[in-house]
């Protein structure tokens, strides 16, 4: 399941889009039911972040 905040109209036509997203997955034989909701709870990540790929920027180099 995947959730996603934001206008909900606008990230339906998006998924929706000819050769989109889920166009392209019901091609491959992926079932996909995109449901709307006003109302949805997405928990706080509890995890620790760990920083692989970032450098500081030391003395302005």
């Amino acid at each position: 399941m995947i959730k996603a905040i934001g206008n909900k109209n606008t990230l339906q036509a998006s998924l929706n889009m000819r050769g989109g997203i889920v166009e392209n997955l019901r091609f491959w034989g992926i079932e996909i039911d995109v449901q709307l909701s006003d109302e949805i709870h997405i928990p706080s990540f509890k995890g620790k972040v760990e920083l692989q790929y970032i450098k500081t920027n030391k003395g302005g180099e």
